[in-house]
């Protein structure tokens, strides 16, 4: 036996040992930050849960915003494939068409 080999596992169970602190001072830090229930009288985490929460919102916000605009963006190409496709039939049907589109689609 290398009396190496023992010092090996010590130091790797030490470093073990040293990780678990580590996750769990880490579990307790966020529980604490995040919990507000628990910590009313904490104002760092109020004022962080209302940051993350304005946050969200302003995310929310920017998405919906993103939606319009890629709907927006594709109107105009779906109208000129429609109109592509029905002016081949002639000016009243075309004229027809259009109506049906716009009250179906707009």
């Amino acid at each position: 036996m290398d009396p190496c080999e023992p010092k090996l596992q010590n130091e790797t169970e030490l470093d073990d040992l040293k990780k678990a602190i580590e996750d769990k001072r880490h579990e307790k830090f966020k529980f604490h930050l995040f919990n507000t229930e628990e910590n009313p009288g904490k104002e760092f985490d109020k004022r962080l849960y209302n940051l993350m929460k304005v946050a969200k919102e302003e995310q929310k916000k920017e998405l919906k915003a993103l939606k319009k605009e890629e709907k927006s963006a594709l109107e105009p190409l779906e109208k000129r494939i429609f109109d592509e496709k029905f002016s081949v039939y002639g000016d009243k049907f075309g004229i027809l068409a259009q109506i049906a589109y716009e009250k179906l689609f707009l």
